[in-house]
């Protein structure tokens, strides 16, 4: 319930459920890239957020990868760590944002 709520709430405050304009409200760059391996992956740098997705995937594959990053960032404080060391659960947390952003209106 609380991804769901989070991700409602956050729909609701800047009217849309684009991750790319939730990125943007929330002051974090998103920024496109080649890669061979990996969708994509968020970083802080100097207190500047990133999203950082492989511009070789489809349109609708860099939105998913967009709002699943995005979930990283909103519902996970720490930074810098890597999703093998936890638990399943919190890996699938982000992809339920990113589908409850995407979908929402439908759940």
């Amino acid at each position: 319930m609380r991804i769901k709520q989070r991700a409602t709430n956050l729909a609701k405050k800047y009217h849309t459920r684009s991750p790319y304009e939730l990125a943007s409200y929330l002051n974090i760059e998103v920024v496109f890239r080649p890669m061979k391996r990996t969708h994509g992956f968020c970083d802080r740098i100097l207190k500047r957020r990133f999203i950082v997705i492989n511009s070789n995937l489809p349109d609708h594959l860099q939105k998913q990868t967009c709002a699943h990053e995005l979930g990283h960032i909103v519902l996970h404080k720490g930074w810098g760590y890597l999703s093998q060391g936890y638990p399943f659960n919190i890996r699938l947390s982000p992809e339920n944002m990113a589908t409850i952003l995407q979908l929402g209106h439908y759940i």
